[in-house]
């Protein structure tokens, strides 16, 4: 093979990574990663689909424990008015309610809930304040306000004496909140919402990790500017940081992997080796089997998950152990060309790639879309390398013109291996009786059932996700579960959530839930807008003679203020409505300021032709119960027809029952099916028990060490089952297949088969354990289980399987 054959190879193989990257995307969705068939995983789509913010950046600050709340509103308030000199970073920045910083915004956002709410609600409201009514009621609040007693509805008096945040259920219920959008129950834990530049294009993920940094950045600069005891710690969360972050990781794992697992493996090659030709020649061959899967996932796929990113640190592992059997085959074997190579070595490669391919597909079996992916790309990966190898690979070897005399010698001595094999036997008794004892005295080692095999490790973004979630709620609380509700329209959309608030009311009544939240009032309703406009209309008259009275009453000007902006821009609203036309059911109007879009889009929103509000309800304490299927105990109580109980809680389980689901119908029925192939290449018996029992072997071991070494299972690792069956199979027909045609000869096959099996190990263990690395923690739990069961199946088959088989010490002449 010629110095411009290899350029030629090295330009093919950069042509298509360039050609794949410019195809593929990276995929940061978590649910793209998850069984679209889940219910939980619909309700999760909704509320992704509807409330996700692509151009929302949430900005947390925790301030120590001692800082005065006061102290933390203001520094807040800093924040944001220095984020809003940068019209770069921002459009808008929220850190409090607009009824406190704007009142305007906040009392159209009063005269709307009004306008949209129940008409009893309205009539109560106008008879309240009628003229022979209203003088009575500012006199009650004059009394409530001298009497001393200053709870929070006494002080909503002082500025609201005409009653008009009194709505239906509370102003909190009405708008279907459930606490304090920005600020923790104890105050010193802030929230600040910021919504990208105008202008901004976040086409690409590269642009929104600069927005991203350039915001953080700024408030780093803001946060070293106040004195070292007060500084709030910072996080930014929201879809943009989880874009950034999940992207920039999975670029960062990508290359990351391959090229350490490029470097140990070229590292391991020399050692093993101190053959400069080949070595290039393989890393060659690696690169462009790279580079071809590569572009073939960006022709078939188009994205790729932060799981499936891994395949290429497991493709590189497994390729570079074909080029490594032909290799060590071929210059024990003394091949003359490139035939001879392929006569010697082919046929247990064809199997082992066989077996490892279809090891792999069946992965698509898998009910987790991101399982499928990853073994999709790598058993396309496989073939190619297969070819790879034996197409271009073994011209090379066949090449190489060296005596067997520079692989490296045999420790051997004439009439050891009685004694070695002996030994084998005994290690292995004695190794089994180990890792017997240790699963008979600690158990067999058990699912994590808490694992979020999605997360990144060490994620900023989720960890300031996890942090706004747990410091907004309410002391006490329990886990509270959102609840996805979707219509094709508005009305259907109100109606559905009063259904689903009458059913919910009846499992607080039976003792399941301590609690529901849902946006009642928030729904656009064109039946009940149609009802209250004129009403409204006419109180909103009303305004001038109210206005007067509070006055006389003995209220501030503050005080009455409130009631001039709810009432002006309840006639705007009315007239709005009233001047609309079109048909009744999209006869409705919204707040027009941005602040009132802002509140209602954050529990109503429209995409598309479809409508969805979000709620909550909160099981009482042990009612969050789950069936065999791992299915929520109550949940058919709860989902109806676009009704959607979902969150981590309740999706977790319910894929812990598909994956075990899938272990039963998938994996075992696919184990059968390998056994029955196996049986039809080996034609022994003896040699099929051999190589299962090399497998049952390192899985006992395996097990073993994952009870007493800091590696867990959970439902995404149970994955490495298959594989490293697969792996395992590999070794054992690579063995088998060698000590056959040795006729058994020890020294031979440590020779070659034995060397290159090390190789494959080794290889392969760096390949996966590259992955311990990776940013999904489900990736990296995956790799390292792998790689500690791949190394447990080379070590078997090289160092047990012979003298299992047993076999001649005497030498054959090459041929």
């Amino acid at each position: 093979m010629s110095l411009p054959r290899l350029l030629v190879l090295l330009a093919l193989a950069a042509l298509l990574a360039v050609y794949g990257g410019s195809r593929i995307r990276y995929a940061v969705d978590p649910l793209d990663m998850l069984p679209a068939e889940l219910p939980e995983v619909e309700g999760m789509r909704g509320l992704y689909r509807h409330f996700v913010r692509e151009n929302e950046l949430i900005l947390t600050l925790e301030f120590p424990g001692d800082t005065a709340p006061e102290a933390a509103s203001a520094a807040a308030g800093e924040l944001a008015r220095t984020l809003r000199t940068r019209p770069d970073l921002s459009r808008s920045v929220m850190w409090r309610l607009p009824f406190e910083e704007n009142p305007e915004a906040g009392a159209e956002m009063l005269a709307w809930l009004w306008l949209n709410g129940p008409p009893g609600a309205l009539a109560d409201l106008t008879a309240r304040l009628s003229p022979d009514r209203s003088r009575e009621r500012l006199a009650d609040a004059i009394e409530t306000l001298a009497s001393g007693f200053l709870d929070a509805e006494t002080m909503i008096l002082s500025y609201d004496p005409l009653g008009l945040t009194a709505l239906p259920g509370g102003l909190e219920t009405a708008a279907g909140a459930s606490g304090d959008l920005f600020a923790s129950p104890d105050g010193r834990f802030r929230v600040l919402y910021l919504e990208a530049p105008d202008g901004a294009s976040f086409s690409g993920y590269r642009e929104t990790a600069a927005w991203v940094a350039a915001v953080r950045a700024a408030a780093e600069s803001w946060r070293a500017g106040l004195a070292a005891e007060t500084r709030p710690a910072i996080g930014l969360t929201g879809e943009p940081a989880f874009v950034a972050e999940i992207s920039t990781t999975m670029e960062r794992d990508l290359k990351g992997s391959v090229a350490t697992t490029a470097i140990l493996i070229a590292l391991l090659f020399w050692l093993m080796h101190r053959r400069l030709k080949p070595l290039v020649w393989l890393m060659a061959m690696l690169a462009f089997v790279f580079a071809a899967t590569f572009a073939a996932g960006g022709l078939i796929f188009g994205e790729l998950s932060a799981m499936s990113i891994g395949f290429a640190a497991i493709l590189l592992g497994l390729v570079v152990d074909y080029g490594v059997v032909l290799y060590r085959e071929g210059l024990a074997e003394r091949a003359a060309d490139a035939r001879a190579v392929r006569r010697i070595a082919g046929p247990g490669i064809v199997w082992a790639a066989v077996t490892t391919a279809a090891v792999f597909l069946a992965l698509n079996l898998s009910s987790l879309p991101a399982i499928a992916q990853l073994g999709s790309l790598v058993a396309v990966g496989v073939g190619i390398g297969m070819a790879t190898m034996l197409g271009l690979f073994a011209p090379a070897v066949a090449a190489e013109s060296v005596s067997p005399s520079t692989l490296p010698e045999s420790a051997g001595k004439p009439g050891g291996e009685n004694g070695r094999d002996r030994l084998a036997r005994i290690v292995t008794a004695g190794v089994a009786a180990v890792a017997a004892g240790v699963l008979a005295i600690l158990g067999p080692p058990s699912i994590d059932t808490g694992a979020r095999p999605f997360d990144l490790r060490n994620g900023r973004a989720s960890a300031a996700l996890t942090g706004l979630e747990t410091r907004l709620g309410t002391p006490g609380e329990g886990e509270r579960l959102p609840l996805v509700v979707t219509a094709q329209s508005p009305g259907a959309l109100a109606k559905r959530l009063a259904d689903t608030d009458a059913r919910l009311a009846a499992l607080e009544g039976e003792g399941l839930l301590k609690s529901r939240v849902l946006p009642l009032a928030l729904a656009p309703s064109a039946a009940n807008q149609t009802r209250n406009a004129a009403v409204l209309a006419r109180l909103s008259d009303e305004g001038p003679r109210l206005r007067a009275e509070v006055l006389e009453s003995g209220f501030t000007e503050e005080a009455a203020a409130l009631g001039d902006h709810v009432l002006a821009e309840a006639a705007k609203l009315a007239a709005a409505f009233l001047e609309k036309g079109g048909e009744n059911e999209k006869r409705f109007v919204l707040p027009r300021s941005d602040l009132g879009r802002w509140l209602i889009g954050r529990a109503v929103s429209e995409a598309g032709q479809e409508w969805a509000a979000i709620g909550q309800i909160e099981p009482v304490s042990g009612a969050l119960a789950f069936d065999a299927g791992g299915r929520l105990a109550w949940r058919d109580r709860v989902d109806a027809d676009g009704v959607r109980v979902t969150g981590w809680p309740v999706l977790n389980p319910a894929i812990q029952g598909l994956i075990r689901g899938d272990f039963v119908r998938v994996f075992l029925p696919m184990g059968l099916v390998l056994i029955v192939v196996l049986a039809a290449v080996f034609r022994s018996g003896r040699d099929l028990a051999l190589c299962l029992g090399s497998l049952a072997f390192s899985g006992l071991v395996l097990l073993a060490l994952t009870r007493v070494l800091p590696v867990r299972w959970d439902f995404f690792n149970l994955a490495s089952v298959p594989i490293l069956f697969g792996t395992g199979l590999d070794y054992g027909i690579h063995m088998i297949f060698a000590l056959r045609r040795t006729g058994g000869d020890r020294e031979a096959i440590r020779r070659g088969i034995g060397g290159a099996l090390r190789f494959c190990g080794l290889s392969t263990t760096i390949g996966f354990g590259t992955l311990a690395f990776a940013g999904a923690s489900g990736l990296a739990g995956l790799g390292l289980l792998c790689a500690l069961g791949i190394f447990l199946n080379m070590a078997t088959a090289v160092w047990l399987l012979p003298p299992w088989r047993g076999g001649s010490a005497k030498r054959r002449s090459p041929h």
